[in-house]
């Protein structure tokens, strides 16, 4: 790695670290919403555990610096 690249990362890390307790304070918010559409009868026990499984994953992949894989970018198929 090149002295810039060590930098940048340097400070992708320093901002991740930043946005931590925001990505995690959303997480729980967003978890408390679909509990209550739980709760309320909106949505079925079965959902509400598959969406916070995948908030839980998503926070995780942002905690991480991992792109998750739905916003990646793909090339056209030949």
């Amino acid at each position: 790695m090149t002295a810039a690249e060590i930098a940048l990362l340097a400070q992708l890390i320093q901002a991740g670290i930043a946005a931590a307790p925001q990505i995690e304070a959303t997480a729980v918010q967003v978890k408390g919403l679909i509990t209550s559409l739980a709760d309320k009868g909106a949505i079925p026990v079965a959902t509400q555990d598959a969406l916070h499984s995948h908030v839980d994953q998503v926070c995780a992949a942002a905690l991480s610096g991992t792109t998750p894989p739905a916003w990646t970018v793909e090339a056209d198929p030949a």
